[in-house]
């Protein structure tokens, strides 16, 4: 058995807590796995939001759009695995988790709502969108 007593241990439960070596080494690895893709996927949030700032290209609006994806798919997955790391009844009772967790909902839909809104603004004042510009066409 292995006792923690790291930070975040400390943060979200203060009592003791015991876990055995092969559900410790399986959080591990899966931690590894979703803060290593969370940080690819940071990795494409940058060039993204570079590419819409950065070199002149026929599509800036979209790879803004994008970006803004990207860095909240990233951040869910670094938050997936920092949470994996805990037990679900400490995940499930803690105030700070649950606050984080609606957070990043809150994130996932804010693209999705932001592109609805800003076609139903361009389609109620007369123009047409345009999917592969990601901008009204008067």
């Amino acid at each position: 058995m292995i006792e923690g007593r790291g930070l975040l241990n400390k943060l979200l439960c203060p009592g003791r807590i015991r876990v055995n070596r092969t559900e410790r080494t399986v959080r591990i690895g899966i931690t590894i796995a979703l803060v290593g893709w969370g940080l690819l996927v940071l990795n494409h949030c940058i060039y993204s939001f570079w590419l819409a700032s950065g070199p002149p290209n026929d599509y800036p609006n979209v790879w803004y759009q994008r970006g803004i994806k990207d860095g909240w798919l990233a951040l869910t997955f670094i938050a997936a695995g920092v949470f994996v790391q805990f037990k679900w009844v400490t995940v499930k009772n803690n105030w700070l988790v649950r606050v984080c967790s609606l957070s990043l909902v809150i994130g996932m839909v804010y693209p999705h709502a932001r592109e609805f809104f800003l076609i139903d603004q361009c389609l109620d004042s007369g123009g047409s969108w345009s999917v592969e510009y990601f901008e009204c066409q008067h």
